[in-house]
């Protein structure tokens, strides 16, 4: 049988660095699957994907999956932790970006099941001057692509044909 040529560094860069089976393995010249099965056989459950995390804002104990964790220097339990974190004044809890928005047009034109493009790409940026109502995702794709389509400019309330 052959002996394998990972060891405990191989451990550490699962467990502690937050390495990927596939990250692990480049580095050892061996298969992501040779990486799962020599964690396995030393203990270490490479299927759960589910690590215990500290908040570094609040000092809540939480589970986080590896993708939320893995490369980011603090840890936060939620999006008003990392804000608070931040220092930000700006943040709404639940009302960011599209949400706040969508209530700002919800409330002046009463149309729902649309999407919000903001002019200056800014999501803080809730004005109705900024904002623009597309009907679908599709819309706002077209928008994107450079293909005419029509947005309600949220400014003067009308539908007009729009071309980035």
């Amino acid at each position: 049988m052959k002996k394998s040529v990972l060891d405990d560094k191989a451990k550490e860069m699962f467990r502690d660095d937050l390495m990927s089976l596939e990250q692990i393995g480049k580095k050892y010249n061996v298969s992501r699957q040779s990486v799962k099965v020599f964690l396995n056989k030393n203990g270490i459950n490479t299927s759960r994907g589910q690590f215990f995390i500290i908040c570094d804002n609040c000092g809540v104990r939480k589970y986080k999956p590896r993708n939320q964790i893995r490369g980011k220097v603090h840890k936060f339990c939620s999006g008003k932790c990392y804000f608070e974190f931040l220092n930000n004044p700006n943040y709404k809890e639940s009302m960011q970006g599209q949400r706040l928005g969508r209530s700002e047009i919800e409330k002046k034109f009463g149309l729902f099941d649309f999407v919000i493009h903001h002019k200056d790409g800014n999501d803080l940026n809730n004005n109705l001057s900024n904002l623009v109502a597309f009907k679908s995702h599709s819309d706002h794709m077209k928008f994107h692509r450079f293909s005419p389509v029509k947005g309600l400019d949220c400014s003067t309330g009308e539908w007009v044909k729009m071309m980035k």
